[in-house]
């Protein structure tokens, strides 16, 4: 519940882990504590991609849709202020 915590003080708070990242996009708790996103398909996580993760296209291809997750999380940490 820390980054619910934090966000509620103005804190953007992203998951660098791809199974958590996938999970908070869609606003859910993780299923597994190991793979947090293992109830998700790849339908699933492409439609998330598309619509949270700007210029992204609908796509099914695993390879291309964790490439997207990667560039937007790189992104998230070069611009972020703490870590």
């Amino acid at each position: 519940e820390l980054n619910h915590y934090l966000a509620e003080r103005g804190v953007d708070c992203i998951e660098s882990d791809m199974g958590e990242y996938i999970v908070q996009l869609a606003g859910e708790k993780p299923s597994h504590i190991v793979m947090p996103a293992i109830h998700k398909t790849k339908a699933d996580i492409a439609t998330l991609f598309e619509q949270h993760i700007a210029d992204t296209r609908y796509t099914e291809d695993v390879d291309e849709l964790i490439q997207t997750g990667r560039r937007a999380l790189r992104q998230a940490f070069v611009q972020a202020d703490i870590g």
